[in-house]
């Protein structure tokens, strides 16, 4: 050891005794611990008797130590000695759950998740800093107890006018628009029945539209009995009529007068 660390050692050995010099506030009686404002921690023992003298002991700052405990919810008061140092990092436990009260903020290109996924609300937006509604176009995907839906938004569309939805409720799947407020609906197709008893009813509604059909139609019955006919009649209204056999070579027998010029008929 040089001069110049002796000289060092001894100036800190002066410091750390004026520190235990202020720290005496009173005499101590057995064991205690006392701590000033200016002086490290100091451990008394004894009773500074002649028999029992006054001990005074810094205690040591202890010494680093690599991080044991893991970052989870709740709060690790610790028991070690050791300390961490300025560079390191505890790591946080992968079995925690939390309940997200915050908006969080994923900007990569691809998020990966192993297991399901059960999301309440917008899936996909316009604006992904709001949910996806009239004014966001986007998606949003709910469910109850005894319905699920998927509703689609499109901002761009007029009032009463921008949203679409494909929900299946009791039994039955519904292709429908709502209005904006989501308290009315219109739909266009209801279909009921199921994969174990079949498709039990189709329901349609084109509106002040027109139902348009591309391609082969083959219906296989007409409700009612006997030898049935879609009847179309001059104002393009169908309707299915009982209309008496026809016989190739033979005239129609029976009244025709119940159709109108300019029907069309269609036998099964």
């Amino acid at each position: 050891m040089t001069l110049q660390q002796i000289q060092q050692e001894i100036y800190y050995l002066q410091l750390r005794l004026e520190r235990l010099q202020k720290s005496v506030c009173c005499t101590p009686t057995g064991l205690q611990t006392v701590t000033t404002e200016d002086s490290p921690t100091v451990s008394w023992s004894g009773t500074g008797t002649a028999d029992d003298p006054l001990v005074a002991t810094v205690l040591g700052e202890g010494t680093p130590a690599n991080p044991s405990a893991l970052v989870g919810l709740t709060a690790i008061n610790g028991v070690a000695t050791t300390y961490m140092r300025s560079d390191a990092s505890p790591a946080l436990s992968q079995s925690i759950a939390p309940t997200w009260t915050g908006v969080h903020t994923f900007n990569a290109a691809n998020t990966l998740f192993a297991g399901n996924i059960n999301v309440k609300g917008a899936v996909s937006s316009a604006d992904n800093t709001s949910p996806a509604g009239v004014t966001n176009t986007g998606v949003s995907i709910n469910g109850g107890n005894n319905f699920c839906y998927v509703t689609m938004f499109d901002q761009t569309r007029t009032v009463n006018n921008r949203t679409g939805e494909l929900i299946f409720i009791n039994g039955q799947l519904q292709l429908r628009f709502l209005n904006d407020a989501h308290s009315t609906a219109v739909v266009p197709l209801a279909v009921v029945g199921g994969q174990a008893s079949g498709i039990t009813g189709i329901t349609t509604n084109s509106g002040s539209g027109v139902l348009a059909h591309t391609g082969g139609m083959s219906v296989s019955s007409l409700a009612g009995t006997g030898t049935r006919a879609v009847v179309a009649n001059a104002t393009g209204v169908l309707s299915t009529q009982a209309i008496p056999l026809v016989f190739e070579g033979a005239a129609l027998p029976g009244d025709l007068t119940p159709y109108p010029e300019g029907s069309l008929f269609i036998i099964t």
